[in-house]
């Protein structure tokens, strides 16, 4: 209850009223690729089960506001409007925010292995006063290596991920998950997932190099590879009817390491909220 509290607290603050008038559209991707992912995969996963006795594609839609740190370590929050696309093709290639452009290379009722391209979206200094002499970030592709076994409501899921471009960082992301049923149209999701990030992604996002100290005023610091994150996520979703459904998801990022010490850090404690309404054609 305390760590709940403390969320709330943190986006009641008055600094997060200032926060909602960056809604930046830029932003989106970045934003729903580190808080959607859990309530909105299960749903996506019931779209496919239902599509099967459609046809060949199965497409969902849906948008959301979603509520997060201004950048990773901040403690001051941003409002994103999020749009929300899941497109799959013979339960093999899909189109979606989380993992972008891919294909299944092995599925069935308990594993699914794949690979996808997707959109990394890199990070603008003018986004907040803390990052002002740090320089950009430039946006990249990032390609997906990923693997989930089912062992009934608990799956255990691997993501490997290599971005080309911007940081050109490697991350490693093992998590485990439960779908849990409360009824017939209601379904708890939490998930617990850790994030390793090489020496390339740490330095880039949490680094202060001899150049960047001397124009931000920030003490030099080297950053190195480590598990920099570990997070809980909890969503609730209702299917509302057979096609119409609705997504809550709270999130609780905690930064480790490295990234927790960064003098860019103001708050290692990252909670979010997002809650998103879709449709399963």
């Amino acid at each position: 209850m305390n760590l709940i509290s403390q969320c709330l607290q943190k986006l009641t603050h008055r600094r997060y009223v200032g926060g909602c008038r960056s809604l930046i559209l830029p932003g989106v991707l970045s934003a729903a690729l580190l808080s959607i992912s859990t309530g909105v995969a299960w749903s996506q996963d019931r779209a496919t089960d239902a599509g099967k006795s459609r046809g060949d594609w199965q497409v969902t839609l849906g948008a959301g506001p979603l509520v997060m740190p201004e950048y990773d370590g901040s403690d001051e929050f941003t409002a994103y409007p999020i749009p929300y696309f899941s497109i799959t093709w013979k339960d093999r290639v899909f189109l979606n925010l989380e993992r972008g452009l891919g294909a299944y290379a092995y599925r069935d009722d308990r594993l699914q292995l794949g690979v996808s391209v997707g959109y990394a979206r890199g990070r603008d200094e003018d986004s907040s006063d803390r990052l002002r002499g740090l320089g950009d970030i430039d946006d990249a592709a990032r390609g997906n290596l990923f693997a989930r076994y089912s062992l009934g409501s608990l799956s255990l899921g691997l993501d490997l991920t290599q971005d080309f471009g911007g940081t050109d960082g490697f991350q490693i992301r093992p998590n485990i998950g439960l779908n849990y049923a409360l009824s017939k149209k209601v379904r708890l999701s939490p998930e617990v997932s850790v994030t390793w990030s090489n020496d390339d992604y740490m330095q880039s996002y949490y680094g202060i190099s001899p150049a960047q100290a001397s124009r931000s005023g920030l003490q030099r610091f080297d950053a190195e590879a480590g598990v920099r994150r570990a997070e809980i996520r909890i969503a609730a979703t209702w299917d509302i009817t057979d096609r119409w459904f609705t997504t809550a998801n709270v999130g609780f990022g905690y930064l480790l390491g490295d990234a927790a010490d960064s003098p860019i850090t103001d708050s290692r404690f990252q909670p979010s909220i997002g809650l998103f309404v879709g449709y399963k054609f």
